[in-house]
């Protein structure tokens, strides 16, 4: 996950500054404001799949709120599975995301 450094265009797909956006294998979502919400998404696709674990690496831009938010989230939505947090350090991302 990262977030738009500035507006775009308009286009089909219309970002601001500030916008989080969310990429994986299957494709991208743009233009989410708050970053639990961002994550979401994403995070509901273990309903379908049988994992165990998501690691979150913390990047530049990442807040304790923010994770922590996400953490609770995850905990609520899928409390069969262990979140792990890991302070990463990545540029441009605040966000890492894995699931195992």
């Amino acid at each position: 996950m990262t977030r738009a450094v500035r507006d775009t265009p308009p286009t089909s797909v219309r970002l601001r500054a500030g916008d989080w956006i969310g990429s994986s294998r299957h494709g991208s979502r743009f233009g989410r404001r708050l970053h639990c919400r961002s994550g979401q998404p994403a995070a509901r696709h273990p309903r379908h799949v049988q994992h165990e674990l998501i690691t979150i690496i913390e990047g530049d831009g990442s807040t304790p709120a923010n994770t922590r938010r996400i953490t609770e989230f995850l905990a609520d939505e899928f409390p069969s599975l262990s979140v792990e947090v890991h302070q990463g350090g990545q540029p441009l991302y605040p966000y890492y995301f894995g699931i195992e």
